[in-house]
């Protein structure tokens, strides 16, 4: 079965839910393409800017629109898997929810994100999981911290043999990476229950998607 990049998984376990999506990394290019026709003050800001698009739960994208950007909390690291493989992760809470996205930092297009960070041209784009509607928020990283960041570029596209090894691996390191206590709770007092996942591998999408039908259809996701 081929899969969708639209396509949502959500697995509800004991005591949290997590929903699985496919991101997508935009160019400024991109971005200005994507939004002919949208209202032109939200084409002013993000005009110039590298974009995150991904999907965020239904309770999540209810909280932004009504408390504001403001109310969130974010952050922006690297994860390190036990192959050396590394990703990009930036996690936005509100309240108990929390949405995550994976960008592994071998993507050709991370270095220009980085220095967008650092000159704050950076968005992120989260929609109702399954509906085009989206909130779009700035994304701001000081010149220090986007340079600690480019430190871990030192990696190359995987070959073949890796790249196999990886997409076979990913499914169950993305159940582990939805999970509550995988990343920190950006919010004292507030446990994480309500986690959405977003991995950004464009190059990768027909066969993780495969891979991702069987490995959570079998542990019970449901499809939207």
């Amino acid at each position: 079965m081929y899969i969708k990049d639209s396509t949502i998984y959500e697995i509800r376990k004991s005591g949290h839910r997590a929903q699985y999506t496919m991101g997508r990394l935009m160019s400024p290019n991109e971005v200005e393409e994507a939004t002919e026709g949208y209202d032109p003050h939200v084409r002013s800001r993000i005009r110039g800017h590298w974009s995150l698009c991904g999907d965020c739960s239904q309770e999540m994208f209810d909280g932004i629109a009504r408390l504001g950007a403001a109310a969130l909390r974010y952050s922006v690291g690297v994860s390190q898997r036990g192959d050396d493989t590394k990703f990009l992760v930036i996690t936005h809470q509100l309240g108990n929810a929390q949405h995550r996205f994976l960008v592994p930092m071998w993507d050709p297009r991370v270095p220009n994100l980085l220095e967008a960070f650092s000159l704050g041209q950076t968005s992120i784009s989260l929609a109702r999981k399954g509906d085009t509607q989206a909130v779009v928020l700035s994304l701001t990283a000081d010149a220090p911290f986007a340079l600690e960041l480019r430190k871990h570029l030192n990696m190359s596209m995987p070959e073949p043999q890796q790249l196999h090894a990886l997409l076979r691996a990913m499914p169950e390191w993305m159940e582990t990476a939805a999970e509550p206590e995988h990343f920190p709770n950006l919010m004292e007092g507030a446990a994480v229950t309500d986690v959405s996942l977003s991995i950004v591998c464009d190059a990768m999408l027909p066969s993780l998607s495969q891979l991702l039908a069987k490995k959570l259809g079998a542990n019970g996701a449901t499809l939207h």
